[in-house]
């Protein structure tokens, strides 16, 4: 008995030793597992070109007008946007004032109070002149932009210029659909040339309702409608093809909204961790290592943008196709889990605009065949070499070929895949609010259809 208990705290150090070895052998193993986890490789001198790239071009989110004084040029357009003086209205028909021209353009319709936006697009007019002048312009990425190099809050001054920009582009387009709806077709046509016009450059967003890709779907499905439906005599053709097909030849690689996207987000993370001391925080959280988080975070968006910048060098469509499959790297805690997102949309959207405006010219040239010929043709191929050089490419068809059915000398379709790659037989009817659904139906020519 006595022995017993002369061995019974022998037992209890061993239990004791026994647990510390095994709680040491998790804790070790635990932290190994989770150092590797939580290392990420730095020094990624490709994601660093593109930061550089990106820096030295992300005042382009604006288009400049080709003169030596084209942006401040184009900065008092912006300032004559003034929506003070204008009014929606609300329930109960009372007037409300108007915060954001973008309402409306989702609307898809003129604003409801004609006459206080006629006497708005009056006292606007020289943005509307500035806009056609600069949309006319070649684009010009500048290696040094006003108030770039060296400049603080970088993200913050980016996101002021967009806004800027996007006034003026929701002006241009709204302006474009009260023309329409006075039928002033030609009018309207050049309005929606001059908003394309100015969505020519990289994207620098990509993301959220009002981006560029936004505004870009919005004037193409303008006059995409004007070009269906409009009398012979109601536009210039020739004028339409040949200003679209400037803008094709001048549309920017898509890797250079890709670079202003690398170095967008490490201007964010910079903003972030300036003003982290400053942002409310719960007091616990000041203890965190937020520069040590922010930096992992961006090494992780840096490889992210890589990999999509080397499925750029692909076919268009096989790049679509690996880009959907894409996923958010799952060492990320919070950037790389909508930047992959962000990204998939930003390169979709970006070969499906280029898609619009290579369907544009195609639908121009129908035109101007039905116009001389008295029908549609039978094929596209019958375009070429009267009305086109050569028929554009489909960035979303497997043989780069546009979907053409004629169903009657005047009923016929024009469209393409779309960004699920998939042939819909035309089909819109899961399209979403951005413009890009299902196909991408670019001419729907129906007997007996109205003009717009």
């Amino acid at each position: 008995m006595e022995e017993q208990e002369k061995n019974q705290p022998k037992k209890m150090h061993g239990c004791l030793v026994a647990l510390l070895v095994i709680f040491t052998i998790f804790a070790v193993g635990a932290s190994l597992f989770y150092g590797l986890y939580w290392y990420v490789p730095d020094g990624n001198t490709e994601a660093n070109a593109m930061y550089e790239r990106g820096k030295n071009c992300y005042y382009s989110c604006l288009i400049l007008p080709a003169a030596d004084n084209g942006w401040n040029d184009y900065s008092e357009a912006a300032k004559k946007i003034d929506l003070s003086t204008l009014q929606k209205k609300g329930a109960n028909n009372a007037p409300q004032p108007v915060y954001s021209l973008s309402t409306w353009v989702w609307s898809g319709v003129p604003p409801k109070d004609k006459d206080a936006f006629l006497k708005f697009m009056s006292i606007n007019q020289a943005s509307i002149d500035m806009a056609v002048k600069g949309s006319k312009k070649k684009i010009i990425v500048p290696s040094d932009a006003p108030g770039l190099q060296n400049s603080p809050n970088n993200w913050q001054k980016m996101n002021d210029s967009i806004q800027k920009y996007y006034d003026i582009s929701n002006f241009l387009i709204l302006c474009a659909r009260q023309k329409v709806e006075e039928k002033k077709y030609k009018e309207a046509s050049e309005l929606f040339l001059t908003a394309l016009g100015l969505c020519r450059g990289p994207e620098p967003l990509g993301w959220g309702g009002f981006s560029r890709n936004n505004l870009f779907g919005f004037s193409t499905d303008g006059l995409s409608k004007i070009i269906e439906n409009a009398g012979d005599d109601k536009i210039d053709f020739k004028e339409i093809k040949t200003r679209l097909g400037q803008m094709e030849a001048e549309m920017p690689e898509i890797s250079q909204s890709i670079d202003l996207q690398v170095f967008y987000y490490h201007q964010m993370a910079d903003f972030a961790l300036k003003n982290s001391g400053n942002s409310g925080m719960p007091v616990y959280m000041q203890f965190l290592p937020i520069k040590a988080i922010l930096d992992r975070e961006m090494r992780i968006v840096d490889s992210e943008y890589v990999k999509f910048s080397k499925l750029l060098t692909l076919k268009s469509y096989e790049c679509l196709k690996e880009v959907e499959k894409a996923e958010p790297n799952k060492k990320s805690m919070f950037f790389s889990r909508f930047c992959t997102d962000e990204t998939k949309i930003k390169i979709q959207h970006g070969f499906a605009n280029i898609t619009r405006i290579r369907g544009l010219i195609i639908a121009v040239a129908l035109r101007e065949y039905k116009k001389d010929k008295g029908s549609y043709p039978d094929r596209l191929e019958d375009l070429v070499p009267a009305y086109l050089p050569s028929l554009p490419v489909d960035c979303m068809s497997p043989d780069g070929k546009f979907v053409y059915r004629k169903k009657s000398p005047s009923e016929v379709i024009l469209y393409s895949f779309g960004i699920n790659l998939t042939d819909e037989g035309g089909s819109v009817a899961n399209q979403k609010r951005n413009g890009y659904g299902d196909d991408l139906v670019i001419f729907d020519v129906k007997p007996g259809k109205a003009a717009p």
